[in-house]
């Protein structure tokens, strides 16, 4: 054995009586660190988890727009690039106030600049409603840093959002009538009905702005062509609501007005529209319950599968009457009858239905009916 070989075993067997040491200190500092972070609020859009979005990755990626961080890697592609571009004649309409209405640098340039800098500011609370952000690619002399970047994107992306939803606001006073840009979409694609994708790529889990910076876009933004005589918040919501009207489930018709403070995002707003609210009884009922009688939180969103049901003894039927939602489900106990609300099924259901239960085991919150 040479000498190399000899001072490399001498260093092997040394490590080798240290590591239980090493190792013992090392998890001792661990532990010590390891303090549980309390009550942080959690993001409120997220990547899909891998064993969701498994064997069906496209029910939750954009065909035909970006919204937010998470897909900026999809930006440059051909599909995305024509709305890329229509986002910054939707922020010039909404700083200039008007489809034709002309630019002025002394007016509109400080107004512009004015909502860069405010989302500036609000950037930390951007990066906190993600759960994970993405780094700038671009880079030397004259590239935007991270924090310009991601700006620019909640700029862009949340003046075509609030875009979107003045348009649809107008449209739900005036009884629904289509406007004019409709036309332009055809143009801008070579083709009619693309719409509705874009429709459905907004209500993607990953595909969103957080609804603070529309709103705060919006208070910055106020021009008379986008006045209703509504509240701004309310504006907003209704505007949401009508964009999503046309999509099955339809919106819960009896449930209380959906408070704009309380929407996350776009995806969010339709999940409020279509899931039951809270009521003061059943969050009372639950108060009063014994401790004992409470199930464990594993059990208490598992729900057997209709072929276990079956096996029971429990019997299906359609529920025809009395239904406030297709979520509305009746058992009848003594003649063990599951009477379940019909539901319409059509090409964005699957995804809908996907994205809306990604939200619910992304974000702790929700009731988890749609899961269930």
């Amino acid at each position: 054995m040479d000498q190399s070989s000899a001072d490399e075993e001498e260093i092997r067997n040394k490590q080798q009586q240290q590591t239980p040491q090493l190792r013992l200190a090392t998890m001792e500092e661990e532990v010590s660190m390891a303090i549980p972070q309390g009550s942080v609020q959690p993001p409120t859009i997220c990547v899909v988890p891998e064993d969701l979005a498994e064997g069906n990755k496209g029910a939750y990626t954009p065909k035909v727009v970006c919204i937010g961080p998470l897909f900026d890697g999809e930006r440059p592609m051909a599909s995305m690039l024509t709305l890329e571009h229509y986002k910054r004649c939707c922020v010039r309409k909404l700083v200039v106030g008007g489809e034709s209405a002309a630019w002025s640098p002394e007016i509109h340039g400080p107004l512009l600049r004015n909502c860069f800098d405010t989302i500036m500011r609000l950037l930390p609370r951007i990066r906190a409603s993600y759960s994970s952000m993405s780094s700038s690619s671009k880079q030397g002399e004259g590239a935007m840093s991270d924090d310009e970047q991601l700006a620019m994107t909640m700029l862009l992306d949340g003046c075509f959002v609030l875009y979107r939803l003045l348009k649809h606001a107008r449209m739900a006073k005036t009884g629904g009538a289509m406007e004019s840009d409709y036309d332009e979409w055809t143009h801008l694609f070579g083709r009619c009905w693309v719409w509705g994708t874009v429709k459905r790529d907004l209500l993607l889990l990953s595909n969103q702005v957080p609804f603070f910076v529309i709103r705060k876009l919006f208070k910055h933004l106020k021009v008379k062509g986008n006045a209703t005589g509504e509240r701004d918040d309310a504006l907003l919501v209704s505007g949401g609501l009508h964009l999503f009207g046309s999509l099955h489930p339809p919106r819960l018709q009896h449930s209380a007005p959906i408070q704009c403070h309380d929407v996350h995002h776009l995806l969010h707003l339709f999940y409020l529209s279509v899931d039951f609210p809270p009521s003061d009884e059943s969050i009372r009922h639950q108060q009063q319950q014994q401790p004992a009688a409470l199930l464990a939180p594993e059990l208490t969103r598992w729900v057997p599968c209709a072929t276990e049901l079956e096996e029971a003894g429990v019997r299906f039927c359609a529920r025809k009457r009395g239904a406030l939602s297709f979520l509305d489900v009746s058992f009848r106990r003594r003649r063990g009858i599951l009477e379940i609300p019909p539901l319409q099924l059509f090409d964005y259901s699957e995804p809908l239905f996907r994205n809306l239960v990604a939200f619910e085991q992304t974000y702790p919150t929700t009731p988890g009916r749609f899961t269930a």
